[in-house]
């Protein structure tokens, strides 16, 4: 099962994720990827089992992008734009017709899933916002988890509401100028300002 993932994985999330669960046939998903149903159901013995095994190796793969890019990011807020972008990417992949297959067809699964995504984004910018008092970026009087919970519902990560989709427009870049200009101090939000300036920031949104 783990090598026929590794090999198929991203095909298959891709058209689960881009054409819905419901209008994705066990024959045309086979016949996209090149593999016959013989063959993919020696892996799995469903679709409803395959659509699970999906989700969860996606959301493993999510968390294993965002612990890199704490691992990689040269400060705090460098951090947080890409932390937004990796969350806005995701989002964006997934389309109406997926969402509404889950929470019609897989509650369960959506709620979990969901609720996982939410408590996961919330973990990782209260790290985040951690870091960055301790870089003396963000102010020392913020509460981490309560500005994390708030970024979380504005994405809509909550099992009771669809995704926000995100893209590169003012609602956004006004919302990550919100964030900043409530959490950072003089020198974050002097550097807040450069990189906001910056060309290359486009790249982050």
């Amino acid at each position: 099962m783990k090598n026929f993932l590794d090999q198929y994985f991203e095909s298959i999330r891709d058209i689960l994720f881009e054409k819905g669960i419901k209008n994705t046939t066990m024959d045309s998903l086979c016949s996209s990827i090149g593999v016959s149903k013989r063959t993919i159901y020696q892996k799995v013995e469903s679709k409803g089992k395959l659509v699970h095994v999906i989700f969860n190796k996606d959301m493993a793969e999510f968390r294993q992008k965002t612990a890199s890019i704490q691992k990689n990011s040269t400060d705090a807020i460098h951090e947080t734009l890409l932390l937004f972008d990796a969350i806005c990417e995701k989002q964006n992949k997934i389309s109406d017709s997926t969402i509404s297959d889950l929470k019609n067809h897989y509650q369960p699964l959506w709620h979990d899933f969901t609720k996982s995504m939410g408590q996961h984004v919330e973990a990782t910018f209260s790290k985040n916002i951690q870091e960055g008092i301790c870089q003396r970026v963000f102010s020392k009087d913020v509460n981490p988890w309560e500005v994390a919970h708030i970024v979380s519902r504005y994405f809509g990560l909550c099992p009771d509401k669809s995704f926000t989709y995100c893209h590169a427009d003012a609602s956004l870049l006004n919302f990550i100028d919100y964030h900043f200009n409530s959490i950072c101090n003089r020198r974050g939000k002097e550097l807040w300002e450069k990189l906001k300036d910056n060309s290359l920031l486009a790249c982050h949104l």
